[in-house]
């Protein structure tokens, strides 16, 4: 049974006490301005007063509520870290200490501050100008009122809605002012003193780099980046992409395509990548777009892929192709990168992603019917038929990160961000007048699972771009 802890004492005259707490609780009650010291659990549907302050490690269970004004410290000096069931609510103006973890469906009103490192389960409610500190981790389903403060690497899960209609995708890195009704796609990165108006939208992995001034209206395509303190003017459009130099004015209404200036130096965001060609599958309308902006989109070819999930799903008798990558020079280097999930035909030879095939064409990703099906041989040729090869092994029904690369004289296979093999090599892959084709490798040999971030580069990737890629989301 709980026990009072003496706490009644506490109370000072003429400011409400009792009545902070319901009750018709059965549990705890902290008075208004009293301190607890414990460490020893509050129980169910305990409740915190005004101004009562709360000392570290002390555990809730659910349905606890902290009135207005009250302090529940988190960890110190190895002390242990604060808890809360579900249905937590903080009081308007109360603070949750830093290193808190709490429960599902929390509710923390007008003002109210959720320290640094918390963890937070699904449903929480983020009042308005309410403080959630660096480094918390918040599930799905958050509504964060107007003028809330989101601190540095706070990671919001998919679901969330920011001030007034603001959505947030996964694996975003938000900074700066971001008005109503804006929608932010995932992966996306806001530096510092960034102004984003109401009713824009950034699409997937866009950047915008410190200073940017963003108008109402504005669509920013995949992949594009809004350089240091750019002007983007109302109902203009960023093509995806698209490099907005620093300091450069877009106009009101204007389509911006261009992708060669000069964005400036990101003091936060990680240096986006561009490649030859790029299919996220993330736009309904048009899944087989480049979203490198080279204008390399894909083309049905045989059977129907399924894009409806945000990735391209193969059935076994669905390929696409992209014609336009025909007679594609390597002379510079060589890397390919995906996402793989495969989910059938264990016992067939299984083309993912190739420009030919076994001896011709410029490099090729084929499952074997070996090792259960699991065996992945990601190849590349050269002028004169040199090869360079690994075999990786990808589990069934499981997504895995691929990337092969060759360039300045060395060639090296990737599995999930792990470096599997590197060997040197003296030579660059060969130009093929093949198109690149997912899906198959020849018409008997067709893949079942699924493709997803289909990167293709005409240089070397770095080791920590091939991290950087397989660290996405997908």
């Amino acid at each position: 049974m709980f026990r009072w802890l003496g706490l009644a004492a506490l109370s000072v005259p003429g400011v409400a006490s009792a009545q902070d707490c319901d009750p018709d609780f059965a549990q705890a009650c902290v008075h208004a301005d009293a301190t607890v010291l414990t460490t020893e659990s509050l129980g169910t549907d305990s409740s915190v007063g005004s101004r009562a302050l709360v000392g570290h490690g002390v555990s809730f269970g659910a349905g606890a509520v902290i009135a207005p004004r009250a302090t529940v410290h988190g960890s110190s000096s190895g002390a242990p870290i604060t808890t809360a069931g579900t249905d937590f609510i903080v009081g308007r103006s109360a603070v949750i200490g830093e290193d808190a973890q709490v429960g599902n469906d929390v509710t923390v009103a007008r003002s109210a501050e959720v320290g640094a490192r918390s963890a937070v389960g699904n449903g929480l409610h983020l009042g308005y100008a309410s403080a959630l500190g660096a480094d918390a981790i918040v599930g799905d389903q958050v509504v964060i009122g107007s003028v809330a403060s989101i601190d540095v690497d706070v990671e919001i899960a998919d679901g969330t809605v920011l001030a007034r209609g603001v959505q947030v995708g996964e694996r975003s890195d938000l900074d700066g002012v971001i008005g109503p009704d804006v929608r932010i796609h995932d992966s996306v990165c806001l530096e510092p003193d960034v102004r984003l108006r109401k009713q824009s939208t950034v699409y997937d992995r866009s950047r915008i780099l410190a200073g940017a001034k963003v108008g109402r209206g504005v669509t920013v395509g995949a992949g594009a980046v809004i350089g240091t303190g750019a002007v983007i003017r109302a109902n203009a459009e960023i093509a995806p992409g698209a490099v907005v130099p620093a300091g450069a004015r877009v106009v009101r209404g204007e389509v911006f395509k261009d992708s060669t200036g000069d964005a400036g130096t990101p003091s936060v965001c990680a240096p986006l990548l561009t490649g030859v060609v790029h299919h996220s599958y993330n736009n309904p309308a048009d899944p087989l777009n480049d979203d490198a902006g080279n204008g390399n989109d894909g083309l049905a070819r045989t059977g129907t892929v399924d894009y409806s999930s945000g990735w391209a799903y193969f059935n076994g008798s669905s390929t696409y192709h992209v014609p336009s990558t025909a007679n594609q020079s390597w002379a510079n280097g060589l890397s390919v990168a995906l996402w793989i999930r495969w989910s059938g035909r264990a016992g067939d030879y299984r083309g993912v992603v190739s420009n030919g095939y076994f001896n011709s064409g410029s490099f090729e990703m084929r499952f074997g019917r070996e090792s259960s099906g699991t065996r992945l041989g990601v190849v590349t040729r050269g002028p004169s038929g040199q090869v360079a090869s690994q075999n990786l092994y990808l589990a069934q029904n499981q997504w895995h990160h691929v990337a092969m690369v060759q360039g300045n004289g060395q060639w090296t296979a990737y599995l999930d961000g792990v470096v599997i093999h590197t060997q040197t090599v003296d030579w660059n892959p060969r130009t093929d007048p093949t198109a690149l084709t997912l899906g198959n490798a020849v018409s008997t040999e067709p893949y079942s699972g699924d493709v997803d971030e289909l990167y293709i580069y005409d240089r070397p990737l770095s080791a920590a771009e091939v991290v950087n890629l397989a660290s996405q989301a997908h």
